[in-house]
């Protein structure tokens, strides 16, 4: 479709609390837009205009226990170069929380993860100017993962 501009800013912050506490935060915007075509002016397909991560995560190193909170947001996003169809904006939260052990050069993690905690529905992905208008596939509902790993350190 032509010549494109992008202009964004992406920022983040990390930071380590008394009593094992983290928490990260990360805040992307992007303008992408068409330029110099039929479409000039109207947004990149594909590309949320905003994005907001954060994590908040605990441990306790006595026991191995951590748990996390994390979630997402992002604005909508346009789906065809006309802008005339969008995936709706979304925000999702997971959490997790396990045990990890280390013995000597061994290490173990159990750990179980729920995945869109509220069962929110939204669109997980688009098929960016779909022929037959089918832009959108959802995303996963609420989903549980239970699992272990090890490793060995040389």
């Amino acid at each position: 479709e032509g010549e494109t501009a992008r202009n964004g800013v992406d920022a983040s912050v990390d930071s380590s609390l008394p009593h094992h506490v983290e928490l990260y935060a990360a805040y992307s915007f992007i303008d992408a837009r068409f330029r110099h075509s039929a479409v000039a002016g109207d947004f990149l397909p594909g590309l949320p205009s905003s994005r907001i991560y954060g994590e908040a995560d605990w441990h306790d190193p006595g026991s191995g226990f951590y748990t996390r909170l994390d979630g997402q947001w992002e604005t909508r996003l346009y789906v065809d170069n006309q802008n005339s169809a969008y995936a709706p904006g979304y925000f999702r939260a997971d959490w997790a929380g396990g045990f990890r052990q280390k013995l000597g050069p061994l290490g173990f993690n159990e750990f179980v993860r729920i995945n869109n905690i509220f069962n929110r529905s939204y669109i997980g992905s688009v098929i960016i100017a779909d022929s037959n208008q089918q832009y959108y596939e959802p995303a996963p509902t609420r989903n549980f993962i239970v699992g272990a790993t090890a490793s060995y350190r040389f």
